[in-house]
Parts: C-alpha cells; structure tokens; sequence
C-alpha cells in the first residue's frame, strides 16, 4: 500500500532519493544525513548532478534493467562517497 511505501521509504536506514526530471524531489532522512550533512544547502530541489554527478548517465543506462552500478556520490565537505545504485520506476 502507500502508506507502507512511504513509511519504508521515510524511515529506511538506506539512503533513497526520488528524482523527477534530473532534479531531487524527494529525499529520505538516511540520505539527507549524508548528502546534505549540517550544510545549509537543502538536498530536496538539487540537481541529481550536484551529489551524483556521473549517476544521470549510469540511471539512463540501467533504463531497461535492474542491475546495480557502482557511482561516487558528493558527500557535504566534498569526500567522494562509494554507492550501489539500482533504478526503480514508482
């Protein structure tokens, strides 16, 4: 159910994001804590290439299947951060 989705997304201890045309609509507290960090700069509303910037062209490339991709991700001081990536139409 929805209610369901939602709570596993919200309160899951991996960090998900949910992107809607190249930018970040929505973002769970996991991902917030280690993407945003104690920066001022929202998380929700950035571009995808801001955190992720090789993850637009590995997501087009997993357009048709559902294997995962490793990426580095932009941590808040700069630090690349290492992750597994799998694409999942909702």
């Amino acid at each position: 159910s929805e209610v369901r989705f939602r709570r596993l997304f919200e309160d899951g201890p991996t960090p998900q994001f949910l992107v809607v045309d190249g930018r970040i609509w929505q973002a769970n507290a996991a991902a917030v804590a280690l993407l945003q960090g104690a920066t001022e700069v929202p998380l929700v509303n950035r571009p995808l290439s801001d955190v992720a910037p090789d993850l637009p062209a590995v997501l087009a490339d997993l357009a048709s299947s559902t294997t995962r991709r490793e990426v580095s991700l932009v941590g808040p001081d700069g630090a690349s951060i290492a992750a597994d990536v799998r694409r999942t139409r909702i």
